[in-house]
């Protein structure tokens, strides 16, 4: 008998988003009015989003 595989893509996918939560101490996290302010006067200096994911430990997601 074949042995079934336990990892399904959706497992995998479910890992690496739990992975990357892990990795971005603030991902999924609310803004508050300093970082906000922050991250609008960076943007507005040019600061590609990149840069402003690495600044803020956020995604290019966030809200």
């Amino acid at each position: 008998m074949r042995r079934l595989n336990k990892h399904t893509p959706r497992d995998n996918k479910a890992k690496t988003f739990i992975n990357k939560r892990e990795a971005i101490k603030e991902a999924g996290k609310p803004w508050t009015a300093r970082p906000d302010e922050e991250l609008k006067i960076m943007f507005g200096k040019g600061m590609p989003v990149s840069r402003l994911t690495v600044n803020f430990e956020r995604t290019k997601a966030s809200d």
